[in-house]
C-alpha cells in the first residue's frame, strides 16, 4: 500500500506543477492583453516583452514535460 501512496504524492506534485506551468501562460495572457489596450507605444513594447518572456518560460518547461 505505501507505493500507492507514494504515487499518490507523485500526482499530487505534478498537478502543483501543472497549476504553476499553466499560471505563466495566464500570466503571459494577462500581459498580451495589457499590451492590446496600452496608452503608448512605449508602454505596449514594454508589456509584450513581458508577455514574451513568459511565453519562453511556458514553452520552455511545455517542452521539457515527458512521460
Amino acid at each position: 500500500m505505501e507505493s500507492y501512496e507514494k504515487v499518490e504524492e507523485k500526482c499530487m506534485e505534478l498537478k502543483r506543477y501543472t497549476k504553476r506551468v499553466m499560471d505563466l501562460y495566464c500570466d503571459a495572457k494577462k500581459w498580451h492583453w495589457l499590451a492590446e489596450s496600452a496608452a503608448t507605444e512605449v508602454e505596449r513594447q514594454k508589456y509584450n516583452t513581458i508577455a514574451n518572456a513568459l511565453m519562453d518560460m511556458f514553452n520552455k518547461e511545455i517542452s521539457s514535460m515527458i512521460l
